[in-house]
């Protein structure tokens, strides 16, 4: 994938645990849940970082470029289709997270 796709993804990821750590930050339980989420996310990125350094590849694939769209089972995908499916979710958690802090602001005051 290219570096775009997993930057943004994990800038999804930022905000997500940002809006969530400043609506519910003054409860310990919720940090505690929020700490062992984020420990997790972590955990998914490295290892995935990790997974890359030991055989990290001699040239970077044509998609990950920009040249070629992505070669799958069912035909291939342009980088947009790529980015749709895999930054909708992370997308959504952020406008989640921000939708969490913005209503704490509102009722909270």
């Amino acid at each position: 994938m290219p570096r775009w796709i997993w930057s943004t993804m994990l800038l999804c990821f930022g905000i997500f645990f940002s809006g969530l750590i400043a609506a519910t930050g003054r409860d310990g339980e919720a940090l505690f849940a929020l700490v062992i989420s984020i420990g997790y996310t972590a955990m998914y990125f490295g290892s995935a970082r990790i997974m890359l350094s030991v055989s990290p590849p001699r040239k970077s694939s044509a998609f990950a470029r920009g040249l070629a769209p992505l070669q799958t089972w069912t035909g291939p995908m342009e980088t947009t289709a790529v980015a749709a499916q895999l930054l909708t979710v992370p997308a959504c958690l952020a406008l989640f997270g921000i939708a969490v802090a913005v209503i704490r602001r509102v009722v909270v005051g």
